[in-house]
């Protein structure tokens, strides 16, 4: 995957990236991650069902 993102924020999903257990995702998935948690945050998104013990 070829991106355009600023050092800092490919800095910081690299470092998400690595303190995540075996299999680490993908650069792909940590993007998506973070897009999904933000939405979240922003109330623009609700959390799946399956995903509310997780947050509890």
């Amino acid at each position: 995957m070829s991106t355009s993102l600023r050092p800092d924020i490919l800095a910081a999903l690299d470092r998400f990236i690595s303190e995540q257990p075996d299999p680490k995702p993908t650069l792909e998935q940590a993007i998506a991650v973070a897009v999904e948690n933000f939405l979240i945050s922003m109330g623009l998104l609700e959390i799946p069902p399956d995903d509310e013990a997780y947050l509890a």
